[in-house]
C-alpha cells in the first residue's frame, strides 16, 4: 500500500511540474504577441491610416481640377494618384497579412 501511495504522489508531483512547465510557455507566448506582435499590428496600422490620408488628399486634388487644367499637370497627377492607390493596397494587404499570422498565433 506505501508503494501504491508513493506513485500517487509521484504522478501528481509530475502532474504540477507539467502544469508549471505549460503555464510557463503559455505566458511567455502571450507575452510575445503583447509586446511584439501588437505592437507590429499598431505600427501597421498607422502606416495604412497615412496612406489612407494621403491618397485622399491625392483623389480631392484630381478631383478638384478644373477643365481648362493642362494636360501634363492632369496627366501627372494621375500617376501620383494610381501609385497611392497601389502603395494603399499593398499596405492594406501586408496589414491583412500580418493580423492572419497574428490569429493563427493565438489560435494555434
Amino acid at each position: 500500500m506505501s508503494k501504491f501511495i508513493k506513485a500517487f504522489r509521484e504522478l501528481a508531483s509530475y502532474k504540477e511540474l507539467l502544469r508549471s512547465q505549460v503555464e510557463h510557455v503559455l505566458i511567455d507566448q502571450l507575452m510575445h504577441f503583447m509586446n511584439v506582435d501588437l505592437q507590429d499590428a499598431k505600427e501597421s496600422r498607422r502606416r495604412f491610416d497615412k496612406a489612407i490620408s494621403t491618397y485622399d488628399q491625392a483623389r480631392e486634388k484630381f478631383v478638384s481640377l478644373k477643365k481648362n487644367t493642362p494636360g501634363d499637370i492632369v496627366a501627372e497627377l494621375e500617376e501620383v494618384l494610381f501609385f497611392l492607390k497601389l502603395m494603399t493596397s499593398h499596405i492594406f494587404l501586408r496589414r491583412l497579412r500580418e493580423d492572419v499570422l497574428i490569429l493563427h498565433f493565438v489560435f494555434h
